[in-house]
């Protein structure tokens, strides 16, 4: 015998994946502002996402805007936000960290990231088909701010790994639902 779905609720799936996902993706989100907001004084405000996809060999190299690296290489950077980001979130709640040490431990991973990124995959494997592009990318900001901004998406990816702001979400949305206000402005639990 099946057991019956309620329309009204989010399938289990697609709810752990967007637990996971997220917090990868509001890191990724707020390295790339803040990577961009320092382009707009050292480069280009476009520049960052657009050298990841020059890093690769995707468009002509420099900081003139050009539309393809622009978009694929904002779609690179939040694809490897979101996928580095369920990596560390799956890790860190199977130790069930606190909010301190999760976030601790994200500034970490970040960092280690940086490090991966910067001494080995863009002179070693990157710079071997696309030596101009990753000269373009290295370019769009101080390396302080590709330090910072990693910095800043593992802080984002520890806090949100612990907070689940999707599972926040959720329950403040069916706490919402079982409470109503009547015309005199009064709240009462509805009747379930």
């Amino acid at each position: 015998m099946s057991t019956p779905v309620n329309a009204d609720q989010p399938s289990q799936r697609a709810t752990t994946l967007a637990d996971l996902g997220l917090p990868g993706l509001a890191g990724g989100m707020m390295f790339a502002m803040f990577a961009m907001i320092v382009a707009i004084w050292t480069s280009t405000f476009w520049a960052p996402p657009q050298g990841i996809a020059q890093a690769i060999g995707i468009g002509p190299v420099g900081h003139d805007l050009h539309a393809v690296p622009f978009v694929l290489g904002l779609m690179g950077h939040m694809m490897n936000s979101v996928l580095l980001g369920v990596a560390f979130v799956v890790v860190v709640r199977r130790l069930r960290l606190g909010l301190m040490q999760s976030t601790a431990l994200g500034v970490m991973y970040g960092l280690a990231v940086w490090g991966l990124l910067y001494y080995v995959l863009l002179p070693d494997a990157f710079h071997l088909w696309a030596a101009a592009g990753v000269a373009s990318f290295t370019g769009a900001v101080p390396e302080w701010a590709w330090i910072a901004g990693h910095a800043i998406f593992g802080m984002v990816l520890g806090a949100l790994a612990v907070v689940r702001p999707v599972q926040l979400w959720l329950t403040s949305r069916h706490r919402a639902r079982a409470f109503s206000i009547d015309a005199g402005g009064r709240g009462a639990v509805a009747s379930q």
